[in-house]
Formats: structure tokens, sequence, C-alpha cells
């Protein structure tokens, strides 16, 4: 019994529609964690928070908005307080920047 000769064309081809099979199918799935992940952020931000109570693990961050901050306020600003007014407190950005 004689094994036939594959046309190396042929299996060269095919390899690379296999690896483009497996780039298309893995930044499928990046895309759906991706957005997945966005609208995990989106529902919390937006629903599931009540608008009038501040989450227990923020109540730090309001705790600063009532005192002067004496080092790094832009940072803290940048990093912390507009983040919170945005997420938190449903304002705009220009509202939280200001």
């Amino acid at each position: 019994m004689t094994i036939p000769i594959i046309n190396k064309e042929l299996l060269r081809e095919f390899r690379l529609y296999l690896a483009n099979k497996d780039i298309i199918s893995s930044t499928k799935l990046e895309s759906i964690k991706r957005r997945n992940q966005i609208n995990r952020y989106h529902s919390y931000s937006s629903a599931n928070v009540d608008r009038r109570t501040i989450p227990a693990t923020y109540q730090w961050i309001g705790k600063i908005l009532d005192r002067p901050i004496a080092d790094h306020r832009k940072r803290t600003i940048d990093l912390v307080l507009a983040p919170f007014l945005i997420v938190i407190k449903h304002k705009s950005s220009e509202q939280a920047y200001a």
C-alpha cells in the first residue's frame, strides 16, 4: 500500500486557512469579553446604583469633597474625584472637572 503524495501548496494553503480561522475566533472571543466588561460596567454605573445613595465602598470619596486638599489636587481630581462624580453621582464630565 502506497501513501499518496500531498501537494505542498495545498497543505500550505490549508495551514494558512486554519491559522486565519484561529485568529478570527480569538479576536471574536476578545471582542465578546471586552463587550461584556463594558456592559457590566455600564449596568453597574447606571441601573444598579441608586442615585440618592452612595455605595459603602465609595463613602470615603464623598468625605474628600468636604475638605480642602493640600497636596496633589490635580491627581486627586483626575484619578479619584472626577470618575466618582461621573460614575456614582452621574455628573457630566464638564461638571466633574470644573
